[in-house]
């Protein structure tokens, strides 16, 4: 990295007891080359590990250590009050995400992406593929992202941006609407934010690594517990922003919308938990006729698992009036009073 002032980099880099990943986090930062100066920002969710102190020691002994300004937050925000913090301290002209448990492993990442933003002026995103690792339970490695040109439509659909890959315009993010305090998401808003400005590149390398593990603030459901909170993290998320962007996006956040309340009603179908369908179901029935019908198929399910649960709970009492009616039966409950007799 230089010093040269042609144009400036923000990296933010929220953390929350990362211990065993912050090093790598932060190296592959400070070993970026690039022809403009890069600041790097952490903030610091209030670890109780040993995340501070491998921060100050890269801070105290790397060569480019000055470059890092560290904060330590007395108080947890939780990830979105986080993010939201370390992004009204960037400086730079563009802003580049890399959480603490990520990292980056192309060492010319920033000045490709900045050489890109910088000859597109219609382009308010820039990222790419991210090489996708699992941590303690899975060995398999996999890819993330999607390569190409997309738009906010094509981003309404699915998030296909690694975060630690993005690096976005600051501009476009200096007033966060107030809605953005409550997501439970923070990255997919703020790219949808982003894209109201302009288009997406998505580069077709392999640029960073994004960690999946059991400290991780989103990844793969471990169980059943895991499974549910991100179904209604993404539920919740998707009710705060279906509303907030022009027509056609909206309608393309509704779908999302209408979908997650259905993966909400099957998962609880799976698990025998019929308290919160019809609270789902009236979420669903007051949208668009187009909308209710993807649920018919939902619906159908609700009605025949209940009515086969009926059958069940028939067969159950024929049966037990069946052992009630039998000689066998009748038999036991005299010698059990004669017992019960002769004890007493």
């Amino acid at each position: 990295m230089s010093t040269s002032s042609q144009s400036v980099v923000s990296v933010v880099m929220i953390t929350y007891n990362h211990e065993e990943y912050i090093k790598e986090a932060i190296e592959g930062v400070l070993m970026q080359k690039c022809d403009f100066e890069v600041e790097l920002i952490i903030a610091d969710d209030c670890s109780t590990d040993q995340t501070q102190e491998i921060v100050k020691s890269i801070i105290e002994n790397h060569p480019n250590g000055s470059w890092i300004k560290y904060t330590r937050h007395i108080e947890n925000k939780g990830p979105t009050a986080n993010a939201m913090w370390i992004l009204s301290q960037a400086k730079g002209k563009y802003i580049a995400l890399c959480e603490g448990d990520d990292y980056w492993t192309d060492p010319l990442k920033l000045q490709k992406q900045v050489d890109f933003l910088e000859a597109n002026e219609d382009f308010s995103i820039c990222g790419s593929l991210a090489k996708r690792i699992y941590e303690n339970f899975q060995t398999q490695n996999d890819v993330e992202g999607e390569a190409g040109v997309f738009d906010q439509k094509d981003l309404a659909q699915r998030n296909f941006i690694p975060t630690a890959s993005a690096l976005i315009k600051r501009e476009h993010v200096v007033n966060l609407p107030s809605w953005f305090t409550d997501c439970p998401i923070g990255d997919w808003p703020l790219f949808l934010l982003c894209a109201n400005h302009g288009k997406i590149k998505m580069f077709n390398q392999q640029m960073v690594v994004r960690r999946i593990h059991q400290g991780g603030v989103w990844g793969a459901n471990f169980n059943s517990t895991a499974s549910i909170t991100n179904m209604l993290a993404l539920f919740k998320l998707f009710g705060i922003i279906k509303n907030e962007f022009n027509q056609e996006v909206n309608n393309l956040l509704n779908i999302n919308y209408i979908k997650q309340v259905k993966k909400l009603i099957e998962f609880n179908l799976k698990n025998d938990d019929f308290k919160p369908i019809g609270s789902y179901l009236q979420l669903c029935f007051k949208k668009e006729k187009d909308l209710t019908q993807e649920m018919k198929q939902v619906a159908e399910g609700i009605v025949e698992k209940i009515a086969l649960q009926q059958k069940e709970v028939i067969q159950l009492k024929k049966l037990n009036q069946q052992l009630i009616d039998s000689t066998s039966y009748k038999l036991g409950r005299r010698i059990t009073g004669c017992f019960m007799f002769f004890k007493k």
